[in-house]
């Protein structure tokens, strides 16, 4: 039986998006990725992989470890989306509430890969075997 994506988050730490966050998200993908986003997970990992900029990283580091990499100011609480699979999966939830929960959400090798959307500003395709795809959304 498959763990619940949503068990790894505490209760009342996030919720899923709206209708008009997801439509959000949707028009997110497609002008990063230059076309529409897949429906499927292992497409949207490949769409992902193919276009965006990476970087060796620790699987096991944290959370702040990462946004502090990006020059993300950790004291800011912006919305991040933690996408296990596009898009029936997908949980909003705050940089704080992220970071202090990361060792929970983020546990390779068990997960191969997962999706974070950093503030509608930073995409994040972590992979288990120490890749870190990343793209800025341009201003």
């Amino acid at each position: 039986m498959k763990e619940s994506f949503y068990n790894r988050f505490d209760q009342g730490t996030y919720t899923g998006p709206t209708e008009d966050e997801r439509q959000l998200l949707d028009q997110y993908f497609s002008e990063l990725l230059g076309e529409k986003v897949s429906s499927d997970i292992n497409g949207i990992y490949h769409q992902l992989e193919s276009r965006l900029d990476y970087v060796k990283f620790d699987p096991d580091g944290s959370y702040a470890e990462i946004m502090q990499s990006f020059k993300i100011n950790l004291f800011e609480d912006k919305d991040h989306y933690v996408i296990s699979d596009y898009p029936t999966e997908v949980v909003k939830i705050g940089q704080k509430e992220l970071i202090k929960a990361w060792d929970e959400v983020w546990t390779p090798p068990a997960d191969d890969a997962m999706i974070v959307v950093a503030g509608l500003e930073l995409c994040l395709l972590l992979t288990h075997y120490g890749c870190l795809y990343y793209r800025r959304r341009e201003k």
